[in-house]
């Protein structure tokens, strides 16, 4: 098991977000549970969106924001959802989807 704990299990995604994300900092997840990224990354709240306006309402906040977002969900919004401003801070294959941590900055 230790050898697929990076493909299958948050932690190693969580330990890049709690060195990249400051104190202050939101982080919300797109269509994905929190549950995993609450207990490794130890930020609470993460807000959930389910709802393709109101994760763009949260990307255009005024201060830098995170996401985390599955490269299936950015394909199926890109088209509805303003993502010019978005920047790519990390990328992890989890389980059997490439999840994404975007921020607005």
């Amino acid at each position: 098991m230790p050898l697929v704990n990076p493909y299958r299990s948050a932690r190693f995604l969580c330990g890049e977000i709690a060195s990249i994300i400051q104190p202050g900092e939101k982080l919300a997840t797109f269509r994905l549970e929190t549950g995993p990224y609450n207990y490794y990354a130890g930020i609470v709240p993460i807000s959930e969106f389910e709802d393709d306006e109101d994760l763009s309402n949260f990307l255009k906040c005024q201060e830098r924001v995170f996401c985390l977002i599955t490269v299936r969900e950015v394909d199926r919004i890109q088209s509805k959802v303003e993502l010019s401003m978005v920047k790519l801070v990390d990328e992890h294959r989890l389980r059997y989807k490439d999840v994404l941590l975007i921020s607005n900055r």
